[in-house]
């Protein structure tokens, strides 16, 4: 789901098929017109690389994985937690599903550091 979606704030206003949904979102509620629409997103990654040195340039970009490199990384860190908190989740049917999920991922972080309270 976007927080823009149109790229014109009067188109949020005139209607279309995303019309009930494009009124509700951050470029509807402030956006004036074309120019002052309240929010920029970058339609790519490639815009996003070429236009966030514009608005943030001291801001390093650090290259995106790709590929087998992106795949690793998601069998490794992602999909391990996530899928022990789906299972956890199925078993709890809790009544907002989203919440439960981000606490429960919060809890179960395993990349936490540890902290240690030394009294003295």
């Amino acid at each position: 789901m976007s927080l823009t979606l149109s790229c014109s704030s009067r188109l949020c206003e005139e209607g279309g098929e995303d019309f009930y949904l494009q009124r509700t979102l951050i470029r509807a509620i402030y956006g004036t017109d074309e120019l002052r629409n309240a929010v920029h997103g970058s339609y790519c990654l490639t815009s996003a690389e070429r236009e966030i040195p514009f608005m943030f340039p001291q801001a390093p970009i650090e290259p995106t994985s790709t590929g087998e490199v992106a795949l690793d990384y998601l069998d490794l860190f992602v999909n391990p937690a996530l899928i022990s908190g789906l299972f956890h989740l199925c078993k709890e049917k809790p009544s907002d599903p989203y919440l439960w999920l981000a606490d429960w991922l919060l809890k179960h972080n395993t990349n936490r550091p540890e902290v240690c309270d030394k009294a003295n």
